[in-house]
């Protein structure tokens, strides 16, 4: 190994639950120098043992972590395959790859879809208000008929409640979600159409 290598090639940790999404954390065996903030970590993601892709570049030598929310946690999904790996960068010179770390295969799936919401076949915003108590409202466009689904859940993956199971035709709608029953904290809204399907966060404070 060279001597960059030695003093700066990050060491990947398992990944942490927070908030049903992992959180990335790695440090290097070394430090540099002198002139700390023009080290910098890209850290990449594969899913499904695709392609490494670039999900975070840290601006300086002092950002070691990074929590992933475009993956969820939910037992009852099926499973998916998420590796990780970071390379350091100092002026103009990479580190060779990290170790691999790869999430349990059997509880975790991607969030985010990276196709064009017109590709999708829908687009679902944010809710509003949000934060909220006790009820707020979910927008969403459907540029195609379909059968649509849309669920919600809480940060341990639990379905909470199902607020739409139904065929709809194409146009913008939206639906009121009241969490009286609720405990406050983090919930996760799920749309589905036509097997793409879209989730965000939202937050019940009371």
């Amino acid at each position: 190994m060279s001597k960059f290598n030695e003093l700066y090639m990050p060491l990947l940790l398992e990944p942490v639950i927070q908030n049903s999404s992992p959180l990335i954390e790695w440090i290097a065996p070394g430090s540099p120098d002198a002139e700390e903030d023009f080290l910098s970590y890209d850290l990449q993601r594969s899913v499904n043992n695709s392609q490494f892709v670039s999900i975070y570049q840290t601006d300086n030598f002092n950002e070691t972590s990074y929590l992933d929310s475009d993956i969820f946690w939910n037992p009852n999904q099926s499973g998916t395959i998420i590796q990780y790996r970071v390379f350091a960068a100092y002026y103009q010179q990479l580190t060779d790859v990290s170790n691999y770390r790869k999430i349990n295969t059997g509880t975790w799936y991607l969030m985010k879809e990276n196709k064009k919401s017109e590709e999708r076949g829908f687009n679902l915003s944010q809710n509003y208000p949000n934060p909220f108590n006790p009820s707020t409202r979910i927008y969403y466009r459907l540029n195609e008929n379909g059968f649509v689904s849309l669920r919600v859940y809480n940060v341990l993956g639990k379905e909470v409640a199902k607020l739409l199971d139904e065929y709809q035709n194409e146009g913008e709608r939206s639906v009121e979600f009241n969490a009286t029953n609720l405990p406050g904290g983090i919930y996760f809204y799920r749309l589905t159409i036509n097997n793409f399907t879209e989730t965000k966060q939202m937050v019940l404070l009371k």
